[in-house]
């Protein structure tokens, strides 16, 4: 997670032994300052952490590896229904003693949305899936059509959720903020780690780990906007580029990559943040196919040519 405010990096990495994640900060001249192990229960398999302007919060998720069956090589995941979900807060420069860890309900999680603070609650908003390995034996049995199975996420109860995390008391407050399935949450990056109010997700093909359309959600109002790509076309996660001179958070373009399965050609399509049902307000044809695919970045030409922005 990047802090765009202060252009420090805050990072996880695992392993199948001990310590089985270390959390790291480097600054903004690309140095590591921090790098600390913290202890867990055994090996885990997070793929996000949430950042907000003094804390990070890192995730024990009951969906991880058989400990015996990894002990002899086996890499088989398997999602704990019976063990609650674990939430470390730390200090950005804190140690594995300053850990607070809150328990939510059982689920794994992809991607976040955006972590901020209130008074004195953390809160963490993104994608919960309440059903990460779906019951196997109702699946195709091989191939293809096994694999994209398991990763339906319309099998996975994929959706958009909020934690609390109380400092003062101990307690997590949960809730659906969705029940429509969406994933790959995207936010102006200059209000990472602060107060937000919009998302832009993808949504999910049923069947497919294939992205056919964004939702826009206001999470201070409760309104979403919609847009669905043609038929047999499909985004990219999509990122906010701020408008010169902007006041308002979504005052800004979203920008993505889309690929056309039946002109087999590729376009990169502006949004217009603020209204994403008008569709495309600029679509750039690119010269060949693109392969679709699912992460993306937007930065300024002042980052690309190597200045701070």
């Amino acid at each position: 997670q990047i802090d765009e405010h202060t252009g420090e990096m805050m990072f996880f990495n695992y392993g199948e032994k001990e310590p089985y994640l270390n959390y790291g900060v480097v600054n903004a001249r690309n140095e590591l300052v921090h790098y600390e192990p913290i202890e867990l229960p055994g090996a885990r398999w997070p793929h996000d952490l949430g950042m907000s302007e003094h804390y990070c919060v890192l995730h024990d998720l009951p969906m991880f590896f058989d400990q015996e069956g990894l002990r002899k090589g086996q890499h088989r995941l398997k999602f704990h229904r019976d063990v609650p979900a674990r939430f470390g807060v730390i200090p950005r420069m804190g140690t594995n003693r300053d850990v607070k860890w809150f328990e939510g309900q059982p689920c794994y999680i992809l991607h976040l949305s955006n972590t901020y603070e209130l008074g004195d609650e953390v809160i963490m908003e993104g994608c919960i899936q309440t059903n990460p390995v779906p019951d196997l034996s109702a699946l195709p049995k091989e191939g293809y059509a096994r694999m994209n199975a398991m990763l339906d996420m319309h099998l996975q109860e994929t959706r958009m959720h909020r934690w609390r995390f109380n400092l003062r008391t101990g307690q997590t407050r949960e809730e659906d903020l969705d029940d429509e399935v969406t994933e790959f949450p995207m936010i102006n990056g200059r209000y990472k780690g602060r107060p937000s109010r919009y998302s832009y997700n993808g949504y999910m093909t049923p069947g497919f780990w294939l992205l056919d359309g964004l939702k826009k959600y206001d999470l201070m109002t409760g309104r979403t906007q919609s847009w669905r790509a043609p038929e047999g076309c499909y985004v990219s996660e999509t990122p906010f580029a701020p408008r010169d001179g902007s006041k308002e958070e979504d005052d800004g373009y979203l920008v993505s990559f889309m690929t056309n399965t039946k002109t087999k050609k590729a376009e990169c399509v502006v949004f217009d943040a603020k209204d994403i049902t008008k569709g495309p307000i600029c679509q750039i044809i690119l010269p060949g196919h693109m392969p679709q695919g699912a992460h993306a970045y937007w930065m300024p030409a002042t980052d690309i040519n190597g200045v701070s922005a």
